[in-house]
């Protein structure tokens, strides 16, 4: 039995979101977090936790709902794509940690929220081929 799950669902009138849960460890992971609840929801739907959230770009219909996200993802908010190589300098000279962690009253939580940047461009193409693989092992 393959060990992880990996859901799709509308998410916004244009969008879709992604869960991908692993079932030895208990992470979910949404790739990308274009609405909080319609992603909330459907992880009460199945019983899942957020642990992670993959960031693919910047795009506000990718990442308009990451800090609205209730449960929020303890395990680390990982920046990756291809622009992140192209923008490094600026996701290292402090703003982008500066301007994730303030939040108001929310800010100490955020201090304790690892951040980290994929450097490789092509890591969402490697990750679908991955799950793809993984699937069509599951309909043999």
């Amino acid at each position: 039995m393959p060990h992880l799950d990996m859901h799709q669902f509308i998410c916004r009138s244009d969008n879709y979101g992604v869960l991908v849960h692993d079932h030895r460890t208990g992470a979910t992971a949404a790739i990308d977090a274009p609405d909080a609840a319609v992603i909330e929801r459907e992880l009460q739907k199945r019983g899942w936790q957020l642990t992670h959230i993959w960031v693919t770009h910047h795009h506000g219909d990718h990442v308009a709902g990451n800090l609205a996200l209730k449960s929020l993802a303890f395990g680390g908010v990982f920046v990756g794509g291809g622009i992140a190589p192209k923008i490094l300098w600026k996701l290292c000279d402090g703003s982008f940690v500066r301007g994730f962690v303030d939040k108001g009253r929310l800010s100490e939580l955020m201090r304790s929220i690892r951040v980290g940047v994929v450097l490789n461009p092509h890591l969402p193409l490697i990750g679908a081929a991955w799950v793809a693989g993984t699937l069509a092992e599951t309909l043999r």
